[in-house]
């Protein structure tokens, strides 16, 4: 199993896939920690946090949701100024 596929991580690891500066992330880590809005640390895992909870976390934040309608493809798009064509006969 690789790094990126590990389930229970640490702060120090979440900060690095996330890709955010180190001094920031810890701030907003510690400030959602103290309003438990952040997936806990979990004591059986070594005070790991599970990946997955946290990706989600973000993902809703960012306002990202699976099966989300509004991205589904619904028919031909007509763009503004754009003429219908009517159906073809032979």
């Amino acid at each position: 199993m690789s790094a990126d596929e590990t389930l229970f991580v640490t702060d120090s690891e979440i900060i690095r896939r996330l890709g955010v500066p180190e001094k920031a992330a810890r701030a907003a880590i510690q400030e959602l920690d103290r309003h438990r809005a952040f997936p806990p640390k979990d004591p059986l895992m070594g005070n790991r946090r599970y990946w997955p909870a946290v990706r989600a976390f973000f993902d809703r934040r960012n306002g990202v949701t699976i099966g989300s309608a509004s991205h589904a493809i619904d028919g031909a798009d007509r763009w503004q100024g754009q003429k219908s064509r009517g159906t073809r006969r032979a």
